[in-house]
């Protein structure tokens, strides 16, 4: 199934649905959204977020909405939840997603999309195609393009040899027995190669872990990225991981492999991305540093990063800035409070040598 011509365009998603799905919950964190009367995202703020994120470079070879496909993975993982058609976030999973590393956000959301049963896209035959795609290419281990077209010809060829070892007839009987009203059981040969497309589409790419090499405007080519590789079970080459940081507080990622892709998504925290080439092109302002503050960073976190990750040291003017940012961001802390009105003078002096003694 190998490819015979090379690709003219390469589609790469990196780590860009992470970054938006850190992005939309930094939003709906300290600016909740009330949803519409018929229980859509409204359209003028869905406008301004989707300018923003990372995964709008593909929207013309994704299907959908960006917006609404990264709230969707967030409304899945419970970062973000539907309270009375307001869109908050879940404080407790938000912070258990943050401390999570790189390949166990990878781990999660992958079993995530392996699990989905619902949609125009989806049917019953969907969950037996994804398995044997992903065995297919635990076997295979190579690093070069393959047809598209040919791999999932032979999901699809091997899916149906192994129909009566599969016992699916058996299977779609029991289905037919229970609730199946949120299931589409039946599909039409055509669609059975044409929903893994999608799958494989909106799913492993987003998620980083292949690429798709694009031949006359089609979609033709698929390669498993170093994460793809590393997932399936594949030994990687570390590849090379560093930064370069200019005085103009400009950040250039040279980076290869899943090492790289973790200090990218470490590197969106605090700074905004102005370049998605293979050299990744990242830009450190104060708004930034604060949104990296915001989603739980600290100045010195976010000054070992660039250290540990660059060959060179900082440079002074980037270093000092870095330091008064962290100086100017103060911040105010909530507490519960209990107000006593109507009190004697002498009720009053009694409560407050009460509350002294408990201090």
């Amino acid at each position: 199934i190998d490819i015979d011509v090379t690709p003219d365009k390469l589609l790469e998603a990196g780590v860009d649905l992470f970054i938006d799905l850190e992005s939309l919950a930094l939003h709906v964190e300290h600016h909740p959204v009330r949803l519409t009367r018929s229980g859509n995202f409204p359209k003028r703020l869905a406008e301004q977020l989707r300018q923003t994120m990372a995964l709008e470079r593909l929207s013309e070879q994704l299907e959908g909405d960006t917006v609404t496909r990264v709230l969707r993975v967030a409304l899945r993982l419970g970062v973000i939840e539907n309270f009375a058609g307001e869109l908050r976030v879940n404080d407790d999973r938000l912070k258990s997603w943050r401390k999570l590393d790189y390949d166990r956000k990878v781990e999660v959301i992958l079993q995530k999309f392996l699990n989905e049963s619902a949609g125009s896209r989806w049917s019953f035959h969907q969950e037996a195609l994804r398995t044997i795609l992903l065995d297919t290419l635990r076997l295979r281990d190579q690093e070069d393009w393959v047809a598209l077209d040919v791999l999932i010809d032979h999901s699809v060829s091997t899916y149906l040899l192994e129909l009566e070892e599969r016992e699916v007839s058996s299977l779609l009987r029991q289905r037919r027995e229970e609730d199946f009203s949120r299931e589409r059981l039946q599909s039409p040969f055509s669609r059975l190669g044409t929903d893994l497309a999608y799958w494989i589409i909106n799913r492993l790419l987003c998620l980083g872990m292949c690429e798709i090499g694009m031949i006359d405007g089609s979609l033709s080519g698929f390669r498993l990225t170093a994460l793809g590789r590393e997932r399936l079970g594949h030994k990687t080459e570390p590849g090379e991981c560093r930064i370069l940081v200019n005085p103009d507080f400009e950040i250039m990622l040279i980076t290869e492999g899943v090492p790289g892709m973790r200090l990218e998504l470490q590197l969106a925290r605090f700074s905004e991305r102005i370049s998605a080439e293979r050299v990744r092109r990242y830009r450190a302002t104060p708004e930034s540093m604060r949104s990296g503050i915001r989603s739980g960073l600290n100045i010195d976190e976010i000054r070992k990063i660039l250290e540990d990750a660059s060959d060179h040291p900082l440079p002074e003017t980037v270093a000092v800035s870095i330091r008064d940012w962290g100086r100017d961001m103060n911040w105010v802390q909530v507490r519960p409070a209990m107000i006593f009105s109507g009190l004697r003078p002498d009720r009053c002096n009694s409560l407050c040598e009460l509350l002294s003694k408990e201090k």
